[in-house]
């Protein structure tokens, strides 16, 4: 008998297609696209003509996933295993499906010839592979390929013309319409009529005024309206979690991911976003700030880590430790450029919400949403929050919602606090060295108030001290920290005061009304 090979594909550029990318439009349809090539090689690699005895271990593959949902659910790696290897021939069914892709870009009104679409695409696309024997440890396939995988990205090819790019040529369309080739395209062609993610009601793909305004049901009353969010989310701990796994159960990981990231998508597009990208445990979607039924995109991130959890309980029941997700929330001015915020929304995933160490931890807490507001005016907002924390993120956020003027509430709270914040220090270190009790704090905090003009707000300033008094000065600081382009302050004190300002800001932008 034949010895079993495992065999890992990587296929790209991901970053480089999407940061050619302008519009939501544009970032569905290069997501899409190279989704749809890890659909076509694994197709071909499983098919009459293909490899034989292959199985395909990751993503999770079967002719009866449905593709009329328009959401691109296949990865960018593929992992299979095989008696019946042949290089050869795994070599000329990369090569006939990198020609195949040219079918994607020939829509009515298509300048270029299929053939010089298909040259331009055999050098563009990035399809590298690596084979292992069976016998490569006690590692699955997936840990066992993965490291020569990372290296294999690293090692890009590119034309040396790129000015007749067919990607560029569908995305910038034409000048009466930029999404006219696009529309055209067999990917979006494919699309059911009933998924409604990228069509507004007017019947053109949605833009990003029409996201951040929920497609028209939302006024331009409220400043948020006029705010988009651009969320990038991926799994933690999934390598420790993949070294429990066999073959096997690798498959059944690999099913799961799918199911997540249809459910995911889903619950993305119900509640006003567009999915750009859902494979695997990584995420990419658009987003309101707040919704049309008042939930904030925190909310439907908290969601998502949830359903990505049940998922991965389904794998492993009885894995103590369940992965989690972690976010990037880049939220801009729905004039901001895309491709910005785009990047900005990566760097706060990676660079922010799975490397963050908390007050008290030595190591990365990672079950984490790294917030990022920049609003119009130049003002920015950021804060680092632990999933396991979200609920004090959730309690500021509905302070106050029975007034009738929150703006000024929330106003009114942030003057105090900034115009008395030498006091505030004092007595947050009373409390930290146990000197002060809670009622002795808030009689003082309540003092900082005692004028006629606040007395309608007076059970708002009580519950945001007990917010701030409960969950910030004697709880989960360590599970929540304000971000600063510049080092935090070393006072415990200090950034005691700079979480709640930063909450309170974050607030303050939910309620406001007017432009910037």
């Amino acid at each position: 008998m034949a010895e079993v090979k495992y065999i890992g594909i990587t296929i790209g550029p991901i970053c480089d297609t999407l940061a050619d990318a302008d519009s939501p439009a544009a970032l569905w349809f290069a997501s899409s696209c190279l989704s749809d090539l890890t659909r076509r090689l694994c197709a071909a690699i499983t098919g009459p003509k293909g490899i034989e005895g292959s199985v395909i271990l990751s993503p999770y593959y079967s002719d009866a996933i449905p593709l009329d949902d328009g959401v691109g659910k296949f990865h960018d790696r593929i992992i299979f295993s095989t008696e019946h290897y042949e290089r050869k021939k795994l070599e000329a069914i990369i090569a006939e499906v990198r020609r195949e892709m040219a079918e994607v870009f020939m829509y009515p009104g298509q300048k270029m010839t299929k053939k010089d679409i298909a040259d331009f695409l055999s050098v563009y696309l990035q399809i590298h592979f690596v084979v292992l024997d069976g016998h490569h440890g006690k590692e699955n396939s997936i840990l066992a390929v993965s490291p020569y995988l990372d290296a294999m990205e690293l090692m890009k090819t590119f034309p040396e013309d790129n000015t007749d790019n067919p990607f560029r040529a569908i995305f910038t369309g034409s000048q009466g319409s930029s999404n006219v080739y696009l529309r055209k395209s067999p990917l979006f062609e494919a699309i059911a009529d009933n998924n409604n993610q990228f069509i507004s009601r007017k019947g053109a793909i949605r833009n990003i005024q029409e996201i951040a305004a929920c497609d028209g049901f939302l006024t331009g009353e409220l400043k948020k309206h006029h705010y988009f969010a651009v969320v990038q989310a991926d799994g933690d701990g999934m390598g420790s979690f993949l070294k429990g796994l066999d073959d096997e159960n690798v498959t059944l990981f690999s099913k799961s991911c799918l199911e997540y990231a249809r459910e995911a998508a889903a619950k993305i597009g119900s509640f006003g976003g567009m999915t750009i990208y859902a494979g695997g445990d990584d995420l990419l979607f658009l987003a309101p700030v707040e919704n049309v039924a008042n939930q904030t995109v925190f909310e439907l991130c908290q969601n998502i880590n949830r359903l990505f959890q049940d998922k991965m309980k389904a794998v492993l029941p009885d894995n103590p430790q369940i992965p989690t997700v972690s976010f990037g929330i880049s939220i801009q001015y729905e004039k901001y450029p895309l491709y910005e915020a785009l990047e900005n929304a990566r760097q706060l995933l990676f660079g922010e919400a799975k490397t963050h160490c908390y007050k008290g931890m030595d190591h990365a807490g990672k079950n984490s949403m790294a917030i990022e507001l920049q609003k119009h005016s130049g003002q920015t907002v950021g804060l680092v929050v632990s999933n396991d924390s979200f609920h004090v993120l959730e309690e500021v956020m509905a302070l106050g919602n029975s007034l009738s003027d929150g703006e000024n509430a929330v106003n009114s709270v942030l003057y105090t606090i900034q115009t008395y914040q030498f006091l505030l220090h004092v007595l947050n270190r009373e409390v930290q060295e146990g000197r002060v009790d809670k009622d002795a704090y808030k009689e003082a905090w309540m003092n900082l108030f005692d004028n006629v003009d606040q007395k309608p707000a007076e059970s708002y300033l009580n519950s945001v001290c007990d917010v701030w008094y409960d969950y910030i000065l004697k709880g989960s600081i360590e599970a929540m920290d304000g971000r600063h382009f510049v080092d935090l302050p070393e006072k415990a004190e200090e950034k005691t005061m700079t979480v709640m300002i930063y909450l309170l800001r974050l607030k303050k932008f939910l309620v406001e009304r007017g432009e910037d």
